[in-house]
């Protein structure tokens, strides 16, 4: 008998011959390769898949894992996946206890009713005085709940705890009472085995050593884990009269054992199905050989073994740094943004300024260019007069009205302009030889010439240029006010105002 396929005829030893299923899997390789995704083979009956069967944390596993990632980066995504938590957090003012149930209880399938009704009962309090004030909250990836108190007494109760009775059945649990997040935890190592906890209570009770709140021996090792008041770790602890190096405590991601999935331990697995702890194949024969594959970083180990670098979880102290770190980083980079942003409106509002200055001079008020002028002579000889003002004689200088005294003005006009800068010998001197106004005026000039001086060796100074804008800007208004008020009255103005270089 022969086939016929797509118009080839074939023996069949070549139709059922194994190089089919070769080429059936390197196309589903190359499928995979490009990122999609192959649903594992299900048993099918009466035309229906019993998928179902397969775990929800496989699923989740399986739909958080993109092809295109290396091993180590599909692992480390695996690993935050099992120990991620959709749940609001728990009260930071409160105790919090962890139960840890054994014997099979899967509490996703359990009310909180129910555990709340156990666990009044197993520590012999009433239901009642609990309302309102504690709380139960229950992680379904590793099979754990919380029990929040803020009662001390009912707290050592609940520790005390080592079964619970739900329904028909008794489940052995094991609590512990969860750290503070503000709280350090270091571990030492070198401890003897044969002390035991009274023994190392009583060695660590050392003035040398900072408060220690609570220590736990990590199961059958010479290391012991402390956890401290403070957050800060120290470097070195004293037991036993001798020195111990103290290291920062890194909690290690959560791997069973007996159903090879993220997330939860051995001893709180509710499944009934037993994986190979090297390549996680369901119910392996007792003659089973397989390599071992870490589903963390895609060595050949297995996964949550000890030398994995990749097990150990980020201790919150290192997360709060470096958050701390990442705002300080934004907030320089505001500030700097901010400072980038006042400095170049600072420069656009020079610009316009040095623009649009000889405008804006003409209508603003000139009251602080130069001195309001008297109204009436009568209020000079009632104020007390300087005597480093007052004229030493009573000569009228050129410029001025006869039979008016040195340093006064006619009510209403200003003085008359003083002489050129440039015939002074220095700023004090032509301070001295002119009235109050010249003063103002030569102060103005001299202000000018420092400036300009100034300007020569810093040319690209924008606040000389902008200061020089302003003082040009004085100066011209105070010759316009000048040349207004000799035409309204008779002043005779010194002639070397109009020799005077105004405009810049």
């Amino acid at each position: 008998m022969k086939e016929i396929v797509a118009g080839t005829e074939i023996t069949p030893e070549e139709f059922e011959a194994s190089e089919w299923l070769t080429q059936v899997n390197k196309s589903r390789e190359a499928c995979t390769s490009k990122g999609t995704t192959i649903p594992p083979a299900s048993d099918t009956q009466d035309g229906r898949s019993t998928s179902h069967k397969t775990s929800n944390a496989s699923n989740d596993d399986t739909a958080a894992t993109d092809r295109s990632l290396t091993p180590r980066q599909r692992g480390r995504r695996l690993a935050l996946n099992s120990v991620a938590s959709k749940q609001p957090r728990l009260p930071s003012d409160a105790l919090k206890l962890i139960f840890r149930p054994r014997g099979g209880l899967l509490l996703s399938k359990i009310t909180n009713f129910i555990l709340l009704e156990a666990v009044c009962t197993a520590a012999n309090f009433p239901k009642s005085s609990v309302r309102g004030e504690d709380l139960i909250q229950v992680n379904p990836k590793q099979n754990t709940f919380a029990y929040c108190t803020l009662a001390v007494e009912r707290a050592e109760r609940v520790l005390r705890l080592k079964e619970l009775v739900i329904g028909t059945h008794t489940y052995e649990i094991s609590v512990y009472c969860a750290p503070d997040e503000s709280q350090g935890r270091g571990v030492i190592r070198g401890v003897d085995l044969r002390l035991d906890r009274q023994g190392i209570q009583e060695e660590l009770e050392d003035p040398r050593n900072p408060p220690i709140v609570d220590f736990r021996r990590l199961g059958n090792t010479t290391a012991v884990l402390l956890t401290f008041k403070e957050p800060r770790i120290p470097m070195w602890i004293y037991l036993c009269n001798a020195r111990h190096r103290c290291n920062l405590y890194k909690k290690k991601f959560e791997v069973c054992y007996r159903c090879s999935e993220l997330g939860h331990r051995a001893d709180v697995c509710a499944s009934t199905v037993i994986k190979c702890r090297d390549c996680a194949i369901p119910d392996p024969p007792s003659d089973h050989v397989c390599v071992p594959t870490c589903r963390l970083c895609g060595k050949q180990h297995i996964t949550g073994d000890s030398r994995c670098k990749e097990i150990y979880r980020t201790p919150y102290i290192i997360k709060r740094r470096q958050w701390e770190a990442l705002q300080q980083e934004e907030d320089s980079k505001q500030q700097d943004q901010a400072t980038q942003r006042r400095v170049a409106l600072k420069r656009s509002s020079r610009w316009d300024r040095q623009r649009s200055g000889s405008t804006q001079s003409k209508h603003r008020d000139r009251s602080a260019s130069f001195p309001p002028l008297e109204a009436d002579s009568s209020h000079k000889s009632s104020r007390p007069s300087s005597s480093s003002r007052a004229p030493t004689s009573a000569t009228t200088p050129p410029g001025l009205p006869a039979g008016k005294p040195h340093g006064s003005t006619v009510p209403g006009t200003p003085s008359a302009a003083p002489p050129h800068v440039a015939d002074a010998t220095t700023d004090i001197e032509v301070e001295k030889s002119v009235p109050s106004c010249d003063r103002h005026y030569a102060k103005l000039w001299a202000r000018k010439r420092k400036l300009e001086t100034l300007l020569r060796t810093r040319k690209w100074d924008k606040d000389i240029r902008r200061r020089l804008a302003r003082v040009h800007a004085d100066i011209e208004n105070y010759a316009i006010d000048l040349t207004r008020f000799s035409k309204i009255i008779p002043v005779s103005v010194n002639p070397r105002v109009s020799q005077l270089e105004i405009a810049d």
